[in-house]
C-alpha cells in the first residue's frame, strides 16, 4: 500500500530500496530511501541479523518476474476471457500524456534514436510528471535541460532518453505498476519493447487508445501505429520482438 496525501492506494510496484531500522525488542523503520546511491548500514549485532532479512538489491528483469504480456503462437497478445478495467490513480494526467503524444508525434527528433526522449516529453509536458534531480547516470534521476557551449545543446539524464533506463526508473524509483493484459491498457500508459537479439529493452511508446488494439504514438519506424502492427512488422524480420511490458505510472512525484 502507498500512502499519498493521507490516502492509501494499492500498488504492485516492486523494486530495491534502502531502509534504516532501530533494533530493540522489535525492528522499527526510521528512514527509507529509493536512491540506490544512498548508504544505510545495519548493526552487525546478532540481534540485528536475526530480525532483518536482507534481499538482493539487483532489479529483477521483467521477463524473469513473468511480468511481460503473454503472447500466443502467432506472436500477438493473449487476451483474458473477461478483461478487467485497470485501476487509475489521481495525480498523473493519463489523458494529458496521450493527447501530447498525439499532437506532437511529428515534432523534430532530438536524437538519432528518439523514442524514449519523445515518451519522456509526453510524461513531462502532458502527464505532469516531475523532474527527479541527481547525477545523469543514476536510475533515480529524471530530467532534461538545455545549455550553451558554442551553440545550444541538450543535456539529459540517462533515464530521460534511454528505454531500459526509463523502464527501471518508473518501476523502481516511481509509483508505477505493470499491467497483465493489453485489454487493461488505457491512454497514457507506456509500452516497453525487448527484441530477441537485444540484451535489454530498447524501445518505448505511448498508448493513446483503450483496449486490445492499442494505438501507439512513437518516434520510431512509424509514428502513428498500433501494437499489433509493430509486432507483425518485426515478426517478419530476423529480429522479432521477444516480449513487451505495459507500465502504468501511478503518480507524478
Amino acid at each position: 500500500m502507498i500512502r499519498a496525501n493521507g490516502v492509501d492506494s494499492p500498488s504492485e510496484s516492486a523494486g530495491p530500496k534502502r531502509f534504516e531500522f532501530t533494533v530493540g525488542t522489535g525492528a522499527v523503520l526510521v528512514s527509507e530511501a529509493d536512491d540506490l546511491a544512498a548508504q544505510q548500514k545495519l548493526s552487525s549485532s546478532a540481534s540485528a541479523q536475526a530480525q532483518v532479512e536482507v534481499a538482493d538489491a539487483t532489479p529483477t528483469d521483467p521477463a524473469d518476474a513473468q511480468q511481460a504480456i503473454p503472447l500466443d503462437a502467432n506472436g500477438f497478445p493473449v487476451q483474458p476471457a473477461q478483461p478487467a478495467a485497470g485501476a487509475v490513480q489521481a495525480g498523473y494526467n493519463y489523458n494529458g500524456t496521450a493527447d501530447w503524444a498525439r499532437r506532437n508525434v511529428g515534432i523534430k527528433w532530438d536524437y538519432g534514436q528518439d523514442c524514449t526522449n519523445f515518451v519522456s516529453k509526453a510524461l513531462y509536458y502532458g502527464g505532469g510528471m516531475r523532474f527527479r534531480y541527481g547525477y545523469k547516470s543514476w536510475d533515480s534521476a529524471w530530467w532534461t535541460n538545455d545549455y550553451w557551449m558554442f551553440g545550444w545543446r541538450i543535456n539529459r539524464s540517462y533515464t530521460w532518453a534511454g528505454a531500459a533506463n526509463l523502464h527501471r526508473h518508473l518501476m523502481y524509483n516511481r509509483y508505477s505498476t505493470w499491467l497483465r493484459w493489453t485489454s487493461d491498457a488505457r491512454p497514457g500508459d507506456i509500452v516497453f519493447f525487448k527484441w530477441k537479439n537485444e540484451s535489454r529493452i530498447n524501445h518505448a511508446a505511448v498508448v493513446v487508445s483503450w483496449g486490445a488494439r492499442m494505438e501507439l504514438r512513437q518516434h520510431g519506424r512509424q509514428g502513428v501505429t498500433t501494437l499489433n502492427d509493430v509486432l507483425a512488422w518485426y515478426r517478419q524480420k530476423n529480429d522479432p520482438i521477444e516480449w513487451f511490458v505495459v507500465v502504468r505510472p501511478l503518480g507524478t512525484n
